[in-house]
């Protein structure tokens, strides 16, 4: 119990830091506000935001892929052993 409330409160306490981050998008989409290109900006930043959103996930599929075939390749062991 105490585990979960103290992953709670963490987790609480994380989310209010979180908006304050990516300063760098935030100056880049408010500085091109007057320009015409701007909706060539907000979709090119959009796709980097996406960019670094997938590699995560690529990496753990590819550790949980790996693990599984290094789980298969041990149970063969055994089989043939």
């Amino acid at each position: 119990m105490k585990r979960l409330l103290l992953f709670l409160i963490s987790f609480v306490l994380t989310t209010f830091s979180a908006y304050s981050q990516c300063a760098m998008c935030k100056a880049s989409l408010e500085t091109k506000v007057g320009d015409a290109d701007y909706v060539g900006v907000g979709a090119g930043i959009n796709a980097g935001v996406l960019y670094l959103m997938v590699v995560p996930y690529l990496l753990l599929v590819f550790v949980v892929l790996l693990l599984r075939y290094k789980k298969k390749q041990k149970s063969k062991a055994i089989i043939a052993g």
